[in-house]
């Protein structure tokens, strides 16, 4: 009887140790594709990084965002250059921004400080900017969270940072003013300016902020004010003029832009009432379509619109005045709440908060299934 019960521990052993294999080799194969879908799959080493924040394709580059840095891919059949940073905000209440020359992003819980670093310097090579530094008068300031798994700012092609920021302190009424950075990358990264503009209808007023977007080298910035169903954008261009609109598009909550992207060329928008409409100034817009619910993201890709939704994955072409909606399938990436769409190297890249999830874009495009036409 001691015999046997020494021959079934012996087994236990090898069992539990195959298994730690299996796991092992599997950890160490991040691109094989999952045995109960096709897409592959990408892990890295450091877990916290699996949970992927934001990702952006630029000059045969794909950057992402993770809780303890900024990854570099220039493929998914090798290890990317990381730069480690602690604590990056997972992007549920405000998503990182990157951009071609560097990222933006706020340290976990943290509402008095934003962090920059750029690609190309050693670890730990990273400024960063408060309230106060855009004038002692805003020492007791905040920045302002987008809680929609939105980015909390742009960022423009001359590098300028733009954001907001607000006093939130006790009965004192609250007042938002835009703030922006200029930066310099001469040696390392460094911030070469700062001001800041005052917007009339942000002052002395609660303000919600819906989204930012660069486009044209301007910038566009939505809004509404608390207790009133006015909606709001603004618009600066690059010598810091600035034009305001107030219910531009009807007089209630509902007309207000929720989301701005770029589409064909076009500065494209989807408000409160699900329509999506497009412009060549900013000012004279028409319509697109109508799409529900609100979508946080938009990423044109080739002349298709992509979009997510938790673990879904969707396209809007072909022809901007009578859009038809594709599914993509997803199959094995179902579970994984999806961050960002793009295109690297002849693929579509899904970031998700489980690793990154890549495939063939011509092999989607050919699967893609075609549930009706909006307008």
């Amino acid at each position: 009887m001691k015999k046997k019960k020494n021959t079934l521990k012996t087994k236990l052993v090898i069992i539990i140790f195959l298994a730690i294999m299996i796991l092992s080799c599997s950890e160490n194969n991040p691109t094989e594709p999952s045995s109960n879908g096709y897409w592959k799959q990408y892990l890295f080493e450091d877990p916290y990084n699996n949970f992927v924040t934001n990702g952006l394709a630029i000059d045969n580059q794909f950057y992402c965002t993770g809780m303890n840095g900024i990854s570099m891919f220039t493929d998914f059949e090798t290890n990317p250059q990381m730069k480690y940073i602690w604590y990056i905000s997972t992007g549920y209440d405000s998503k990182p921004i990157i951009s071609k020359k560097y990222t933006a992003f706020f340290k976990e819980s943290s509402e008095t400080n934003i962090g920059f670093s750029n690609y190309f310097t050693q670890d730990g090579n990273v400024t960063s900017v408060s309230p106060a530094s855009f004038g002692e008068q805003f020492k007791d300031y905040k920045f302002s969270f987008i809680t929609t798994k939105r980015e909390f700012g742009a960022i423009n092609n001359q590098n300028r940072f733009v954001t907001t920021i607000s006093n939130r302190s006790g009965m004192v009424a609250d007042t938002t003013y835009i703030v922006y950075a200029d930066f310099d990358f001469n040696d390392g990264i460094s911030i070469s300016n700062t001001g800041f503009w005052e917007i009339p209808s942000m002052i002395s007023t609660p303000i919600n902020e819906k989204a930012f977007k660069s486009y044209n080298g301007k910038f566009y910035i939505s809004y509404s004010r608390e207790f009133s169903p006015n909606n709001y954008f603004i618009e600066i261009s690059e010598n810091g003029e600035i034009k305001e609109y107030i219910n531009h598009f009807g007089a209630s909550y509902e007309h207000g832009v929720m989301s701005f992207f770029e589409y064909k060329g076009y500065l494209c928008a989807q408000k409160g009432d699900f329509e999506m409409i497009y412009s060549s100034d900013g000012e004279n817009w028409q319509h697109m379509a109508s799409l529900e619910p609100l979508i946080s993201d938009f990423k044109e890709i080739g002349n298709y619109l992509f979009i997510y939704l938790n673990d879904k994955i969707y396209c809007l072409g072909d022809n901007i005045n009578e859009l038809k909606l594709y599914q993509i399938p997803t199959e094995n990436i179902t579970g994984r709440t999806i961050s960002s769409i793009n295109k690297f190297n002849d693929e579509l890249i899904i970031t998700t908060s489980n690793g990154i999830f890549h495939k063939s874009f011509s092999e989607i495009m050919k699967d893609k299934e075609l549930i009706r036409g909006i307008n």
